[in-house]
């Protein structure tokens, strides 16, 4: 298994925002995000419906921590998305695509330009048309 790329985690913990979206599930996820979220950063992820369900069969209660925060918002994208990941904050925009083959490769777009980070946040408001919020209910179950 692969580690999440050190400067991508650092320029996280540096943010106040993030905008995330995710097609494939990474373990550190689980532990990342509930971090965040508790130090106050406001995040907002999108996943595909096999992320989620991954997320929930292996790490339910993670999951269920990470919906609780008032400051964190979680979304479904319905469709498959011909994009691995990308991450938008205040700081700093990162893209990463799939081959050709649809196999994930570890190397990443990174930017701190201003345009990059509202191309985005554009790309991220352009695909929450298509996806449906997470609820958390009480029965711990998860209602889209």
């Amino acid at each position: 298994m692969f580690e999440l790329n050190p400067e991508f985690v650092e320029k996280l913990y540096e943010s106040g925002h993030i905008l995330g979206f995710a097609s494939y599930f990474h373990p550190s996820f689980a532990v990342l995000y509930p971090e965040l979220a508790k130090k106050g950063v406001e995040i907002s992820l999108m996943l595909t419906e096999p992320v989620v369900q991954r997320f929930k069969k292996d790490y339910r209660e993670q999951l269920y921590t990470l919906l609780n925060f008032e400051n964190v918002r979680m979304f479904v994208f319905p469709r498959d998305a011909k994009i691995a990941d990308f991450t938008v904050t205040d700081k700093f925009f990162s893209l990463t695509l799939f081959s050709r083959e649809k196999l994930f490769e570890h190397e990443s777009l990174l930017s701190s330009e201003s345009e990059s980070l509202k191309w985005g946040t554009d790309l991220f408001s352009y695909m929450l048309n298509e996806a449906i919020s997470v609820k958390e209910a009480e029965s711990n179950t998860l209602k889209y």
